[in-house]
């Protein structure tokens, strides 16, 4: 049997499970003659020794960040150079068990796991605080939810399978659907539309205004899931996202057809990973970078899925880019490469930060951020160390303490750091 026999067996199969009359019907045709499907391979990892082509980055003129409404602050997923400057300021803490956190128009809004929704001003004074569920049925169960702001509207999903909108003015539920399957992708709000997948692998898109679904699409998926697989970037109407299956799909939102798609393997691996994870998609100029556990970064031309380069980096981090730079870290390990052509031009491990303490094993580079005069690398134990453009190989320690990091936001050039238990704000 041919590869277009076999490929249209699989997409019919696809659509006979997920066709209803509100999802969008793909046109196998246009599917086989413009879609691409390419099998990835896993190569050997071999990074051990320093790399140090360049010993500084030009300092670019930084962007103003004034709300970060979605995470990773907007739809392709990339992050802006920032004005921040944290060597000169104090901190305050928040405690809270915090689930999730945005910040928009001048208000921070954020969920813990037991649906509390707290929402600050900007001098972060308490406006507002009600609970989504206000039964007991779910009080023995962990909710997780993901927040996105979209004008005047709180935009809210779940793993229940829910999906809320609330009016900012006054915290009225405008609408809500419920699609019985959890969620667990971050939402995307785009020309007016949402979107976010389901543990079925199921993309939506749904009118942000009034609730009612465009069109879905189903896709391959397993029974057995990791936490980090459902990742999605838009960028100039095209949807780029991943399911369980290690693939990776390229959706045309103004012609309603999938571009390409490609799947990742793990057939050189000695022991493979049992899940699949990914990085975020982060999409800017026209190119789609990523990762994942199966050991592989790439970049690819987003108009028709050709793999401008990869290179043997195994990481489940957010790609950064800074300029002509594309920034990673890996463990304790820190990537510089070139944007273009993936040349590797500074790589050095971290790990004697913690040379002095027995447990430095524990301690990896979680996210990377390029600010004022630097780098800021966050550590998983909420740690953050500072590596300066005139000289990559010299850093220093802006904070140290024992709280779980999770991620970041900036708000008006300022930086917030979620952790496990806490929001620190930078002053």
């Amino acid at each position: 049997m041919n590869l277009k026999k076999i490929l249209i067996i699989f997409l019919l199969s696809n659509l006979l499970i997920s066709c209803s009359s509100k999802e969008l019907e793909v046109d196998i045709d246009a599917y086989i003659n413009e879609g691409k499907q390419i099998f990835l391979n896993k190569k050997t990892l071999d990074y051990k020794e320093n790399v140090f082509i360049i010993k500084k980055i030009k300092n670019i003129n930084p962007k103003n960040i004034y709300n970060w409404s979605q995470k990773n602050l907007n739809s392709q997923n990339f992050i802006f150079y920032s004005n921040i400057n944290l060597s000169k300021n104090s901190f305050k803490i928040i405690n809270n068990k915090i689930n999730n956190v945005i910040f928009h128009k001048g208000f921070f809004y954020f969920i813990d796991h037991k649906s509390n929704l707290s929402v600050y001003n900007e001098k972060l004074k308490l406006i507002k605080t009600f609970k989504i569920y206000k039964n007991n049925k779910n009080k023995n169960l962990k909710l997780i939810f993901s927040l996105a702001a979209y004008k005047n509207f709180l935009i809210i999903s779940d793993n229940l399978g829910n999906i809320f909108s609330f009016n900012t003015k006054d915290f009225k539920k405008e609408w809500s659907l419920n699609l019985n399957v959890p969620f667990k992708s971050d939402i995307k709000v785009y020309n007016n539309s949402i979107y976010v997948i389901n543990t079925n692998s199921k993309i939506f898109s749904i009118n942000a205004d009034n609730g009612k679904i465009n069109w879905s699409y189903e896709s391959a998926s397993k029974v057995l899931k990791s936490k980090d697989l459902y990742k999605i970037s838009i960028y100039k109407n095209k949807l780029i996202f991943s399911n369980d299956f290690a693939q990776i799909y390229c959706f045309d939102l103004e012609n309603k057809k999938i571009l390409w798609s490609f799947g990742l393997k793990t057939e050189n691996f000695i022991s493979p990973p049992k899940f699949f994870s990914s990085s975020e998609l982060v999409v800017n100029d026209n190119s789609l970078y990523f990762s994942s556990n199966f050991g592989e970064l790439y970049s690819v031309n987003i108009d028709n899925g050709l793999i401008n380069w990869s290179k043997k980096i195994s990481s489940i981090n957010i790609p950064i880019v800074y300029d002509n730079f594309l920034i990673l870290s890996e463990n304790m390990r820190l990537f510089i490469l070139n944007k273009n052509n993936g040349k590797i031009l500074f790589s050095k491990n971290f790990k004697n930060l913690f040379s002095s303490q027995k447990d430095y094993r524990k301690f990896i580079i979680r996210d990377v951020l390029p600010a004022d005069k630097g780098f800021y690398l966050f550590l998983d134990n909420a740690s953050i160390v500072q590596i300066n453009f005139d000289n990559l190989n010299n850093y220093v320690f802006i904070k140290k303490n024992n709280l779980n990091y999770r991620n970041y936001l900036i708000y008006n050039n300022k930086l917030v750091i979620v952790n496990e238990n806490s929001l620190i704000f930078q002053r």
